[in-house]
């Protein structure tokens, strides 16, 4: 081998070398913002807006791919203790309209957003669910009232959960990002816990809702909150509860990686 042709073999190997770990890099990162978007997508607030304004006659959409097996509603978690409420309580997930097409989400001016319980509260400790017998579960509203659900059923009708849309009171466009405050009884055994929620579109009336007969209404969508579980066994009752609809895309870099190392593969094989 003569000089030249060693200069030009040990080139190759060192842009190969570059190539090889900016693609190694780009992968992992592509890895792990998959994982961070998954985790971050159960954790985050419920977003919503109106499904379709312009036609004037849309429901409320409730934003996520992670539905219930057994009632076919979108889910979303929560956990007692997160914050500094102690450790039966807690303000996540909060409400947000999605305000990237319109600053309101779609809702018109001088409404509010409501929400109400549905159905019964759940229980579970990884061996099947049952109705919550003995235990109530309270989300209650920072404009005052509250709602509640027990094994048995549910009570509370209406609260509110907006300020005025388009009064611009704290922000404009953020007049309907607001948490309730869920809380638990603190004799409530350690488990995970499913109820059903609803939200409404009213009209207003004197600035608050009018809780006639709402404008728009969501499908029911549920909340599972952690009650002391560790979060490996949490994630397992939440696992085996739910689906997502559709899989999230596998980023470019690690077809890039596969792709790449294959092509290294056959270089070495004909070398």
């Amino acid at each position: 081998m003569t000089v030249r042709q060693y200069q030009k073999l040990k080139l190759i190997e060192h842009f190969r070398g570059i190539t090889l770990t900016a693609v190694l890099g780009s992968a992992m990162l592509g890895l792990s913002t998959l994982a961070w978007a998954e985790d971050e997508h159960m954790h985050s607030d419920i977003e919503f807006e109106v499904d379709d304004p312009s036609a004037g006659n849309g429901a409320i959409e409730i934003e996520g791919d992670v539905y219930d097996l057994f009632t076919g509603y979108k889910v979303f978690e929560g956990d007692f203790g997160d914050l500094d409420f102690g450790p039966y309580a807690t303000i996540d997930p909060g409400f947000e309209a999605h305000t990237e097409e319109d600053p309101n989400g779609g809702f018109d001016s001088g409404t509010f957003i409501t929400v109400a319980p549905s159905g019964l509260l759940w229980q579970s400790t990884g061996g099947g669910w049952t109705p919550a017998a003995g235990v109530t579960l309270t989300a209650a509203s920072d404009f005052g009232g509250s709602l509640t659900w027990t094994g048995a059923g549910n009570s509370g009708g209406f609260v509110q959960n907006s300020t005025e849309i388009g009064s611009g009171f704290p922000e404009p466009g953020e007049e309907t990002h607001q948490h309730l405050t869920f809380s638990i009884d603190d004799t409530a055994p350690v488990g995970a816990y499913l109820f059903d929620m609803v939200l409404y579109n009213h009209a207003g009336d004197g600035g608050a809702p009018d809780v006639g007969s709402p404008l728009l209404t969501s499908a029911p969508f549920s909340l599972i909150l952690n009650l002391g579980l560790s979060e490996f066994d949490y994630e397992e009752i939440v696992e085996s509860r739910t689906f997502v609809a559709a899989p999230v895309p596998v980023p470019a870099a690690v077809w890039l990686l596969a792709s790449t190392l294959g092509l290294l593969g056959i270089r070495r094989r004909r070398s």
